[in-house]
């Protein structure tokens, strides 16, 4: 019998651990329901770093009929140089933890002012880096996706949360 109760309390542990983390395609129907309108994810980084990342994100985006606009970038001035030819709307911008664009505070400092500046959605990796800059982060709650929001970058970008989806958001100062 203990090792029956065991063995579900490990199960119980692992299935809340495993679930912590949302899949990319949890984490793109979300930003479906944020953004109703979304048509184009776009993801600036050195390919090399990301490339598991990079195919889920495809097949997901596929899937889901959005496409996938990856700038392939080997140094923080290309970084510099994409923004600066960067279409005039952008739907958002998704940050991958690589080595060029994102990997260190520089990187993502820069991509965080200039997605302020023009007024781009940026979706985080991580809470640290959405508490840093980005507008949101996608995690799961209650076995569910949902949306943690910066409530500053959200008004600085004027970003609103569709009416129904308030219970699936979480806004942070």
């Amino acid at each position: 019998m203990k090792r029956l109760y065991f063995v579900l309390a490990f199960l119980c542990l692992v299935s809340f651990f495993a679930s912590a983390d949302s899949t990319i395609q949890q984490q793109i129907a979300m930003l479906k329901q944020l953004f109703p309108t979304l048509h184009t994810i776009t993801v600036i980084c050195n390919v090399n770093d990301v490339q598991p990342v990079l195919h889920e994100l495809k097949a997901a985006t596929a899937s889901s009929g959005i496409e996938l606009s990856v700038f392939d970038v080997k140094s923080f001035p290309e970084v510099y140089k994409i923004f600066r030819s960067l279409p005039p709307k952008v739907d958002l911008i998704w940050m991958v933890q690589d080595t060029v664009a994102s990997g260190d505070k520089q990187g993502r400092r820069f991509l965080e002012e200039n997605c302020l500046r023009k007024k781009i959605p940026l979706v985080a990796y991580s809470e640290e880096t959405l508490h840093e800059g980005a507008l949101l982060f996608v995690s799961i709650q209650n076995g569910q996706p949902a949306a943690l929001i910066n409530k500053n970058v959200a008004g600085l970008i004027e970003f609103h949360v569709p009416a129904g989806l308030e219970s699936r958001v979480t806004v942070i100062d």
